[in-house]
């Protein structure tokens, strides 16, 4: 392949122009033949011949030629817009919706000249379509960085310039995304950088439950900007009335305190208490000084045993897990020591039974009886044999000494429970566990919870899966890999809370316990949720042999404080039924599901309070740090809105951010050029029209 033409040398032009011109003007040198001819006319057929020669020579010589194209494409930048309420709420007047909206709109207009650019709005999550309205109640700016790994996925050039105050309240850490990025982030602080005198419940971590006659904790983190020198009160109130009341001196402009406060659980029910920090002189915004949560308190706890043949961190976490909820009262034995009766016991959790070590095995078989519900957890020290003759549901063709690393993929179709969408996001990040490398089988009464997922392939092995009651039997699951310790660890790493795991686990104990009382009818659903969450219920309905059945039309009321009634009804979901009530405005709610069997109805009560959803305006500073660390650990920089031209000048000096110029070479058949063969058809017309006229053949 060589220059203009392909597969063959392009010098060869050279000798077919001239042989086509020798050949032209030997034809049109006698002048007789032509004497009727003007001379410019004969140097007209003259040409005409030559060029009609060099087209056919060059058609059969050289038939196939080479063009090369060049294009130029402009680097990609990704325009992240926060459009939660938060960045237009600050009382500075430079960030009112309409100013934001006009920095947004300069950023894209000013990076679109040089740039290819593309401007995509979040709060909760990414909107690749709808422009900014500033009316997001909720902010992610992980959900925001997670289209911009997808956007720039398989690209190494290109950046990202992301605009918002840096105040996130759902999802993960943005930090934790950003080494998933493998282009450079640019921050633009967008609200308000001061900072104003203020006090805030920062957070509120408590149960769900209690039992009657215990204290159950509250644990409050407190927060105050600029208030040196004031005095508060901080009280908890139940219906009005003051449970708990302490007087609160700031000491410091920048203050914070985290207090562990008991309150006795005396009414039975659920309760909803608040949790108030009365105002200070000259504070801006109120919204961040209360907050309410519910608790329900029972009549007694439930007992939890955690058996196995020697200490685990897994049990360790599940102990943690249980612990926080007053509902569940752990005990952890030694298999070898443990004296009691099972029967005592609302849930049994077991680790590595049954164990190679052999002990207690009489012990081993009552467990396994499923007198009681077990959660099972598999280990190195399981003996697998053994464990196929229990008749689980679940058989594993293994060697335990061989393992692999395996990390949980979240079942779509599951439906024993509710688990919050939340868990796809939180086994995303979650480290792996160990598991048998093997074979497994499972009977039609095993539903799974999430599969084993090796690197990016997802198997069909269970990972946690559960196996339905029986009138023989109770419920039962199984852990079927250990190190689930790590997934705590990795929940407070992300979130600095266990509350991912500690759900996840508190669910799974909660489902297996449900109908040890061997209730007909069960109903499940959150009670407290916020304005911008549908409300959901599930429920399970059992025939008089206790098996689960589908065939029944349970109902629901929800009342609102008014009298005014919403009636539903459930509709069959797997094994299961379901309710989507949608959103509902803030203020309590009280439920009423009832279903008829045999002639008999059975029926469920319970309460729900939405809370209005004001987490946008717990914060209104700017979180300068936040940004800084984002675009420095990304390799860009931070510049203030009214720095945008500086950001511009900075991108274009950017390596990794030049124009990319493509070539290519393409090959074409002159055959292909149609215009080519009329231009040769009008040429030989001409000519012979002027040679009939003026020549003499």
């Amino acid at each position: 392949m060589n220059g203009f033409f392909a597969d063959t040398p392009a010098w060869l032009i050279f000798p077919i122009l001239s042989a086509a011109a020798v050949l032209a003007w030997w034809l049109y040198n006698d002048k007789k033949a032509f004497a009727e001819a003007p001379p410019a006319l004969r140097q007209v057929m003259r040409f005409l011949r030559f060029a009609i020669l060099a087209i056919v020579l060059v058609l059969l010589l050289l038939p196939v030629i080479k063009l090369k194209f060049t294009n130029t494409e402009k680097a990609k930048i990704l325009i992240l817009a926060d459009n939660s309420s938060s960045v237009a709420a600050g009382i500075n007047k430079n960030f009112t919706a309409e100013k934001v909206q006009a920095i947004y709109k300069q950023t894209a207009e000013l990076l679109g000249n040089e740039f290819e650019t593309k401007l995509v709005s979040f709060d909760a999550s990414a909107n690749t379509n709808a422009e900014p309205d500033f009316k997001g109640t909720a902010t992610n700016i992980a959900a925001g960085l997670e289209y911009a790994v997808d956007y720039f996925f398989g690209k190494s050039s290109g950046a990202v310039v992301l605009l918002t105050d840096g105040i996130f309240n759902r999802g993960f850490n943005p930090v934790f995304e950003l080494n998933k990025l493998t282009v450079p982030v640019f921050t633009v602080p967008i609200g308000d950088t001061a900072t104003h005198r203020d006090l805030a419940i920062k957070q509120l971590n408590t149960n769900k439950k209690a039992t009657k006659g215990t204290l159950f904790p509250i644990k409050i983190r407190l927060t105050g900007n600029l208030c040196t020198g004031s005095t508060t009160e901080l009280k908890i109130l139940l219906k009005g009335k003051k449970v708990f009341s302490k007087e609160i001196a700031i000491n410091s402009n920048r203050f914070f305190e985290n207090l562990l406060v008991e309150i006795p659980a005396e009414d039975i029910g659920l309760q909803k208490y608040s949790v108030v920090f009365e105002p200070i002189e000259k504070e801006i915004g109120n919204e961040n000084n209360y907050k309410d949560f519910l608790i329900e308190i029972t009549e007694e706890s439930e007992k939890i045993l955690l058996l196995s043949d020697g200490p685990h961190p897994d049990l360790g976490a599940i102990n943690k897990a249980l612990s926080e909820n007053t509902l569940y009262k752990t005990e952890i034995s030694n298999l070898r020591d443990f004296k009691g009766k099972l029967s005592d016991y609302k849930c049994i959790i077991t680790y590595g039974m049954p164990s190679v070590a052999n002990f207690n095995q009489s012990l081993v078989q009552q467990v396994f009886k499923f007198d009681v519900p077990v959660l099972a957890i598999l280990g190195s020290g399981t003996a697998i044999t053994a464990f196929n003759k229990l008749n689980t549901g679940i058989s594993i063709t293994a060697n335990r000494l061989v393992t692999e690393f395996v990390q949980p993929e979240a079942n779509g179709v599951f439906d024993l429970f509710a688990s919050e969408s939340s868990f796809n996001d939180f086994a995303a990040n979650l480290p792996p566990l160990v598991a048998m490398y093997g074979e497994y089988t499972t009977s039609p009464l095993v539903e799974v919870f999430a599969w084993q997922k090796i690197s990016s392939v997802i198997t069909n092995k269970p990972l946690i899966a559960f196996v339905a009651e029986t009138p023989e039997k109770s419920r039962s699951g199984f852990i079927l890999a250990e190190g689930i310790w790590r997934w705590r660890i990795q929940d407070y790493k992300t979130n600095a809370s266990h509350v991912n795991f500690d759900k996840m686990i508190n669910k799974m104990v909660q489902y297996l316990t449900a109908n040890k009382n061997k209730e007909r009818f069960v109903v499940e659903t959150e009670t407290l949720v916020e304005e911008a969450v549908d409300i959901e219920f599930s429920a399970e309905v059992y025939n008089k042999s206790f098996e689960k059945i589908t065939t029944a039309e349970p109902t629901l009321t929800i009342t609102d404080s008014v009298g005014k009634e919403f009636v539903y009804s459930f509709m069959p979901q797997g094994n299961n039924y379901k309710i989507n009530a949608g959103k509902f405005t803030s203020g309590t709610y009280r439920w009423n599901a009832s279903v008829t069997l045999d002639g008999e109805t059975f029926g469920k009560k319970g309460m729900i309070t939405v809370k209005k959803l004001n987490i946008e305006n717990e914060q209104l500073t700017v979180d300068l740090p936040l940004l800084y660390q984002i675009a420095d650990q990304t390799g860009g920089k931070m510049y203030m809105p009214e720095q945008i031209t500086e950001l511009r000048d900075e991108l274009l000096k950017h390596n990794a951010l030049k124009p990319a110029v493509f070539e290519q070479t393409s090959f074409y058949n002159w055959i292909e050029f149609r215009w080519l063969t009329a231009i040769l058809l009008i040429l030989i017309a001409a000519e012979q029209v002027l040679r009939k006229f003026y020549g003499n053949y």
